[in-house]
């Protein structure tokens, strides 16, 4: 769980240039939300309810225009960064 969410965190250090394409960098942010999706579904999926549910707008995969799901895409890595701060021991995936 902790490796999961470490890696969609991770993405924040990359970035969308101001203009362009930012089809690498959401997809590889789409693929780490994904990840951790299935995590939280394995490890405990009542206990990580209403973060599965944020991410049930992941768009679908593959996503042939995926720069026109940017704001949603960032949208969702927001919310769950809003969801871990307040549940902050949810994020190891230990016992508590």
């Amino acid at each position: 769980m902790a490796g999961a969410w470490a890696r969609v965190q991770a993405t924040e250090y990359g970035g969308c240039p101001p203009k362009g394409s930012c089809k690498d960098y959401l997809s590889n942010l789409v693929q780490q939300l994904e990840s951790l999706n299935e995590v939280m579904a394995a490890t405990d999926s009542e206990k990580y309810a209403k973060p599965i549910e944020i991410m049930q707008e992941i768009p679908d995969s593959p996503i042939d225009d995926i720069d026109s799901k940017r704001e949603s895409i960032l949208d969702i890595r927001v919310q769950l960064k809003s969801w871990f701060s307040r549940h902050p021991e949810e994020a190891t995936g230990l016992p508590n």
